[in-house]
Protein backbone atom coordinates (compact mmCIF):
# COMPACT_ATOMS: atom_id res chain seq x y z
CA UNK A 1 0.00 0.00 0.00
CA UNK A 2 2.87 2.38 0.74
CA UNK A 3 4.21 2.05 -2.81
CA UNK A 4 0.69 2.54 -4.17
CA UNK A 5 -0.01 5.70 -2.19
CA UNK A 6 3.38 7.29 -2.89
CA UNK A 7 3.76 6.11 -6.47
CA UNK A 8 7.34 5.09 -5.76
CA UNK A 9 9.43 2.08 -6.70
CA UNK A 10 11.80 0.09 -4.48
CA UNK A 11 15.35 1.36 -4.12
CA UNK A 12 16.77 -1.88 -5.53
CA UNK A 13 15.69 -0.76 -9.01
CA UNK A 14 17.99 2.28 -8.96
CA UNK A 15 20.77 0.27 -7.30
CA UNK A 16 20.54 -2.44 -9.96
CA UNK A 17 20.59 0.14 -12.77
CA UNK A 18 23.75 1.72 -11.36
CA UNK A 19 25.48 -1.65 -11.08
CA UNK A 20 24.57 -2.55 -14.66
CA UNK A 21 25.65 0.91 -15.82
CA UNK A 22 29.09 0.48 -14.25
CA UNK A 23 29.48 -2.97 -15.82
CA UNK A 24 28.47 -1.60 -19.22
CA UNK A 25 30.95 1.29 -19.03
CA UNK A 26 33.78 -1.08 -18.12
CA UNK A 27 33.00 -3.23 -21.15
CA UNK A 28 32.29 -0.39 -23.56
CA UNK A 29 33.87 0.12 -26.95
CA UNK A 30 37.48 1.37 -27.10
CA UNK A 31 38.04 0.51 -23.43
CA UNK A 32 39.83 -2.78 -23.78
CA UNK A 33 43.18 -1.26 -22.81
CA UNK A 34 41.92 0.48 -19.70
CA UNK A 35 42.95 -0.81 -16.29
CA UNK A 36 39.34 -1.32 -15.17
CA UNK A 37 38.60 -3.49 -18.21
CA UNK A 38 41.85 -5.47 -17.80
CA UNK A 39 41.09 -6.16 -14.15
CA UNK A 40 37.50 -7.12 -14.96
CA UNK A 41 38.59 -9.61 -17.60
CA UNK A 42 41.16 -11.05 -15.20
CA UNK A 43 38.47 -11.39 -12.52
CA UNK A 44 36.09 -12.99 -15.02
CA UNK A 45 38.75 -15.46 -16.16
CA UNK A 46 39.53 -16.43 -12.56
CA UNK A 47 35.84 -17.02 -11.91
CA UNK A 48 35.46 -19.12 -15.07
CA UNK A 49 38.42 -21.18 -13.83
CA UNK A 50 36.67 -21.53 -10.45
CA UNK A 51 39.57 -19.91 -8.65
CA UNK A 52 37.14 -17.51 -6.98
CA UNK A 53 33.53 -16.41 -7.03
CA UNK A 54 32.66 -12.76 -7.53
CA UNK A 55 29.20 -11.84 -6.27
CA UNK A 56 29.18 -8.65 -8.36
CA UNK A 57 29.78 -10.56 -11.60
CA UNK A 58 27.18 -13.16 -10.66
CA UNK A 59 24.66 -10.43 -9.88
CA UNK A 60 25.17 -8.69 -13.24
CA UNK A 61 24.97 -11.93 -15.19
CA UNK A 62 21.91 -13.26 -13.35
CA UNK A 63 20.12 -9.93 -13.67
CA UNK A 64 20.68 -9.68 -17.41
CA UNK A 65 19.52 -13.25 -18.04
CA UNK A 66 16.54 -12.80 -15.72
CA UNK A 67 15.44 -9.73 -17.69
CA UNK A 68 15.82 -11.50 -21.03
CA UNK A 69 19.04 -9.67 -21.89
CA UNK A 70 21.43 -12.61 -21.87
CA UNK A 71 22.72 -11.65 -25.31
CA UNK A 72 24.10 -8.43 -23.79
CA UNK A 73 26.20 -10.50 -21.41
CA UNK A 74 27.69 -12.37 -24.35
CA UNK A 75 28.23 -9.20 -26.42
CA UNK A 76 28.44 -6.25 -24.00
CA UNK A 77 29.36 -3.57 -26.55
CA UNK A 78 26.02 -1.77 -26.38
CA UNK A 79 24.99 1.78 -25.58
CA UNK A 80 24.94 2.32 -21.80
CA UNK A 81 21.95 4.68 -22.11
CA UNK A 82 19.97 2.12 -24.09
CA UNK A 83 20.85 -0.70 -21.70
CA UNK A 84 19.98 1.24 -18.55
CA UNK A 85 16.70 2.41 -20.06
CA UNK A 86 15.58 -1.10 -20.94
CA UNK A 87 16.82 -2.60 -17.65
CA UNK A 88 14.93 0.02 -15.64
CA UNK A 89 11.79 -0.45 -17.73
CA UNK A 90 11.80 -4.22 -17.26
CA UNK A 91 12.55 -3.99 -13.54
CA UNK A 92 9.64 -1.57 -13.10
CA UNK A 93 7.33 -3.81 -15.13
CA UNK A 94 8.33 -6.83 -13.03
CA UNK A 95 7.76 -4.89 -9.81
CA UNK A 96 4.34 -3.66 -10.98
CA UNK A 97 3.25 -7.20 -11.78
CA UNK A 98 4.35 -8.38 -8.32
CA UNK A 99 2.68 -5.38 -6.67
CA UNK A 100 -0.63 -6.05 -8.39
CA UNK A 101 -0.37 -9.74 -7.57
CA UNK A 102 0.36 -9.06 -3.89
CA UNK A 103 -2.46 -6.52 -3.60
CA UNK A 104 -5.05 -8.85 -5.11
CA UNK A 105 -3.85 -11.80 -3.01
CA UNK A 106 -3.89 -9.91 0.31
CA UNK A 107 -7.21 -10.02 2.17
CA UNK A 108 -6.36 -6.73 3.87
CA UNK A 109 -6.49 -5.04 0.46
CA UNK A 110 -9.94 -6.32 -0.53
CA UNK A 111 -11.33 -2.77 -0.67
CA UNK A 112 -8.06 -1.02 -1.45
CA UNK A 113 -8.07 -2.49 -4.96
CA UNK A 114 -11.45 -0.87 -5.58
CA UNK A 115 -10.13 2.68 -5.39
CA UNK A 116 -6.43 2.14 -6.14
CA UNK A 117 -5.61 0.79 -9.58
CA UNK A 118 -2.21 2.27 -10.41
CA UNK A 119 1.14 3.18 -8.90
CA UNK A 120 0.90 6.97 -8.70
CA UNK A 121 1.18 9.46 -5.86
CA UNK A 122 -2.12 10.54 -4.36
CA UNK A 123 -2.88 14.25 -4.53
CA UNK A 124 -4.11 14.42 -0.93
CA UNK A 125 -0.59 13.59 0.31
CA UNK A 126 0.60 16.88 -1.15
CA UNK A 127 -2.34 19.26 -0.87
CA UNK A 128 -4.10 18.44 2.42
CA UNK A 129 -2.93 19.68 5.85
CA UNK A 130 -0.70 17.20 7.66
CA UNK A 131 -3.31 15.98 10.18
CA UNK A 132 -5.97 15.38 7.52
CA UNK A 133 -3.35 13.75 5.33
CA UNK A 134 -2.36 11.32 8.06
CA UNK A 135 -5.98 10.52 8.93
CA UNK A 136 -6.99 9.76 5.35
CA UNK A 137 -3.83 7.75 4.67
CA UNK A 138 -4.40 5.57 7.76
CA UNK A 139 -7.99 4.92 6.72
CA UNK A 140 -7.08 4.01 3.15
CA UNK A 141 -4.25 1.71 4.30
CA UNK A 142 -6.19 0.00 7.12
CA UNK A 143 -4.05 1.42 9.88
CA UNK A 144 -7.02 2.83 11.71
CA UNK A 145 -8.92 2.46 14.99
CA UNK A 146 -11.96 0.74 13.50
CA UNK A 147 -12.70 -3.02 13.35
CA UNK A 148 -10.72 -3.66 10.18
CA UNK A 149 -7.61 -1.98 11.59
CA UNK A 150 -7.43 -2.82 15.28
CA UNK A 151 -6.11 -6.36 14.77
CA UNK A 152 -2.49 -6.91 13.83
CA UNK A 153 -3.38 -9.70 11.42
CA UNK A 154 -6.27 -7.71 9.89
CA UNK A 155 -8.93 -10.18 11.02
CA UNK A 156 -12.27 -8.44 10.71
CA UNK A 157 -15.25 -9.33 12.94
CA UNK A 158 -17.86 -11.30 11.05
CA UNK A 159 -20.71 -8.89 11.82
CA UNK A 160 -20.91 -5.19 12.56
CA UNK A 161 -21.18 -4.53 16.32
CA UNK A 162 -22.95 -1.20 15.78
CA UNK A 163 -25.96 -2.11 13.66
CA UNK A 164 -28.34 -5.02 13.14
CA UNK A 165 -27.03 -5.92 9.71
CA UNK A 166 -24.97 -9.06 9.28
CA UNK A 167 -22.41 -7.28 7.09
CA UNK A 168 -18.67 -7.38 7.69
CA UNK A 169 -17.65 -4.03 9.25
CA UNK A 170 -15.07 -3.07 6.64
CA UNK A 171 -14.45 0.30 4.94
CA UNK A 172 -17.40 -0.13 2.59
CA UNK A 173 -19.93 -0.98 5.30
CA UNK A 174 -18.87 1.64 7.86
CA UNK A 175 -18.46 4.44 5.38
CA UNK A 176 -21.52 3.91 3.20
CA UNK A 177 -23.96 1.42 4.70
CA UNK A 178 -23.86 1.17 8.51
CA UNK A 179 -27.18 2.36 9.98
CA UNK A 180 -25.42 3.55 13.13
CA UNK A 181 -23.80 6.38 11.16
CA UNK A 182 -26.82 7.20 8.97
CA UNK A 183 -27.35 10.68 10.43
CA UNK A 184 -23.67 11.64 10.27
CA UNK A 185 -23.36 10.21 6.76
CA UNK A 186 -26.33 12.18 5.44
CA UNK A 187 -24.89 15.29 7.01
CA UNK A 188 -21.36 15.20 5.57
CA UNK A 189 -21.81 13.14 2.37
CA UNK A 190 -25.53 13.46 1.56
CA UNK A 191 -27.28 11.42 -1.10
CA UNK A 192 -24.63 8.71 -1.26
CA UNK A 193 -25.68 5.22 -2.34
CA UNK A 194 -23.93 2.16 -0.90
CA UNK A 195 -22.09 0.54 -3.80
CA UNK A 196 -18.49 -0.06 -4.81
CA UNK A 197 -18.67 2.63 -7.49
CA UNK A 198 -19.38 5.30 -4.88
CA UNK A 199 -16.64 3.96 -2.58
CA UNK A 200 -14.22 4.36 -5.47
CA UNK A 201 -15.61 7.79 -6.29
CA UNK A 202 -15.41 9.13 -2.74
CA UNK A 203 -11.86 7.97 -2.08
CA UNK A 204 -10.59 9.24 -5.44
CA UNK A 205 -12.09 12.72 -5.21
CA UNK A 206 -9.90 15.77 -5.68
CA UNK A 207 -8.28 16.95 -2.46
CA UNK A 208 -10.59 19.98 -2.09
CA UNK A 209 -13.65 17.67 -2.11
CA UNK A 210 -12.43 15.33 0.64
CA UNK A 211 -13.53 17.34 3.66
CA UNK A 212 -16.84 15.47 4.01
CA UNK A 213 -15.03 12.13 3.86
CA UNK A 214 -12.52 13.24 6.48
CA UNK A 215 -15.31 14.34 8.82
CA UNK A 216 -16.92 10.93 8.37
CA UNK A 217 -13.65 9.17 9.16
CA UNK A 218 -13.28 11.22 12.35
CA UNK A 219 -16.79 10.18 13.41
CA UNK A 220 -15.92 6.53 12.73
CA UNK A 221 -12.81 6.74 14.91
CA UNK A 222 -14.73 8.29 17.79
CA UNK A 223 -17.26 5.45 17.73
CA UNK A 224 -14.46 3.00 18.61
Amino acid sequence: MVYGELGRYPMYIDVTCRIISMWCRINGENKFDRLSNVLYNLLLAMQDSKLLECKWINFVKNTLFKLGLGYVWDKPNVSPKWLIAIVKLRLIDAFKQKWYSDIYANDACINYIIFKSDLSIEEYLIKLPIKQRQLLCKFRCRNFNVPFGIFSDHIIPTTCPLCDKSDIPDEFHLLLDCAFFRYERNKVIPGIVANTYNLNKILKEKYHKLHGLIKMIIMLSKAY
